[in-house]
């Protein structure tokens, strides 16, 4: 019984190994940051095809912008990237009115002659370019221009001035007439626009260093806003839209799209609040936009301290106006669609430049470990993972083969041997007749 009970047992062992290397393989394809998991749609398509979605936030393409100042003082100052010098100076200014850029008070059908000063306070020629542009709220509230080339639309259309590059020797300035037209039927409310110089070629910005071999190619630019208030009834109004999520930099950021709706400029400030599935409270963020103008829409970004895990969440968002408006608005439950980050690889945009990064909001939430870090059934991708698993079972295999065969020879001999006793030395006579003493002499 136990000479059929060992090979059995042997038989088991082997099983047993395979099984182990098996197991150690699937951990290791469950393991974080052992390759990416392969992607699945954590919610289903009902879900998704079931909730609004909004573009993400504008990303900016110039490597200079400029800003007005928050606080409404109209005060331009330029963001320049670390290490890049700023080789052209422009400057822009209105002629004849009081602060550094123009606020007017202007009747439908009303005409009024206005001026701005070019100058180049730099120290070589320049050929600039100046252009009127539509204005519009960056994200999180403030303002910035459209870029050149971009159509005209808007309040920029009641503004008779031209697009045209000209050159400006060092230290030279020149002055600009143009006319503002309020269209007849123009209705109460506060309107933006902007006019714009900038230089006309890009130039090498001083960014090179031993370090970083590179340089920027940099448009510099300068924006006086248009700011234009046809009298009448101020009628403030405040949209909330849907939610996107995205990951900037390996942690999660969420925008919620929102819309001035009303003839007044606002500053909305409140509270966003995040709950998981289960209806657990995962985040809540205070909330503060810098100017958010008339007729314009926007994203507010709330970037958080870590990558959100996947699945489907929750998000409510309230409102209220900061100025003497005191609209508010609150949300319903907003949809929030966090999907694996190897199905969000290469669809997210890039991270949103504004004036003062956010601190990022709180989150109580324990990232994945294990088999939670991946989608169920995925198997790793990374080639390593697949050479040591496939080596260690070629090991195991083999080892378990040579010792599997050593037990089976070495028990064919015992039972060959177990045999030859049963049978007596009669078996082998030669072996019989060694044994015998030979006769005596």
């Amino acid at each position: 019984m136990d000479r059929v009970a060992r090979p059995t047992r042997s038989a088991v062992r082997l099983l047993a190994a395979v099984v182990a290397v098996l197991v150690l393989f699937r951990w290791a394809a469950c393991a974080p940051d052992r390759g990416p998991a392969a992607p699945a749609a954590v919610p289903t398509a009902a879900a998704l095809a079931a909730v609004p979605t909004a573009a993400p936030p504008p990303v900016p393409t110039t490597a200079i912008e400029p800003l007005l100042d928050p606080g409404g003082r109209g005060e331009l100052r330029a963001v320049v990237p670390a290490g890049a010098a700023a080789p052209i100076r422009l400057s822009i200014t209105p002629v004849g009115v009081e602060g550094s850029y123009f606020t007017l008070t202007a009747s439908p059908g009303e005409r009024r002659p206005l001026t701005v000063q070019l100058g180049n306070v730099g120290t070589s020629t320049v050929r600039a370019r100046t252009y009127p542009a539509d204005a519009y709220t960056i994200v999180n509230g403030g303002f910035d221009a459209a870029l050149a080339g971009e159509p005209a639309s808007g309040t920029t259309t009641w503004l008779d001035y031209p697009d045209e590059v000209l050159g400006l020797a060092a230290g030279a300035t020149v002055q600009r007439p143009f006319t503002l037209a309020v269209p007849a039927d123009a209705t109460p409310g506060e309107y933006l626009t902007s006019l714009v110089i900038q230089n006309a070629e890009p130039v090498a910005g001083d960014g090179a260093t031993s370090e970083l071999n590179f340089a920027f190619r940099q448009v510099i630019r300068q924006v006086i806003a248009v700011s234009i208030t046809v009298p009448g009834p101020q009628v403030p109004g405040l949209e909330i839209g849907a939610v996107t999520h995205r990951t900037v930099a390996g942690t999660s950021s969420i925008a919620v799209a929102v819309k001035n709706t009303g003839n007044v400029r606002l500053k909305p400030a409140g509270e966003f609040v995040l709950r998981d599935d289960a209806g657990k409270e995962v985040s809540r963020y205070p909330v503060s936009m810098d100017s958010f103008y008339a007729g314009t829409q926007t994203f507010i970004e709330v970037p958080f301290a870590q990558r959100l895990n996947p699945g489907v969440y929750s998000a409510s968002l309230s409102l209220t106006d900061a100025t003497a408006t005191g609209v508010a608005v609150s949300s319903d439950a907003l949809a929030v669609i966090v999907p694996t980050a190897a199905a969000e690889t290469g669809t997210s945009p890039q991270p949103i430049g504004t004036v003062a990064v956010p601190q990022p909001a709180a989150v109580d939430q324990a990232a994945p470990t294990g088999a939670a870090a991946h989608v169920s059934g995925a198997w790793p991708a990374h080639p390593i993972v697949w050479v040591l698993g496939g080596t260690a079972l070629l090991v195991v295999l083999l080892g378990a083969g040579i010792g599997l065969g050593l037990t089976i020879s070495r028990r064919s001999l015992l039972a060959r041997g177990a045999a030859d006793h049963a049978r007596g030395p009669a078996a082998h006579p030669s072996r019989r007749d060694a044994a015998l003493p030979g006769p005596r002499r």
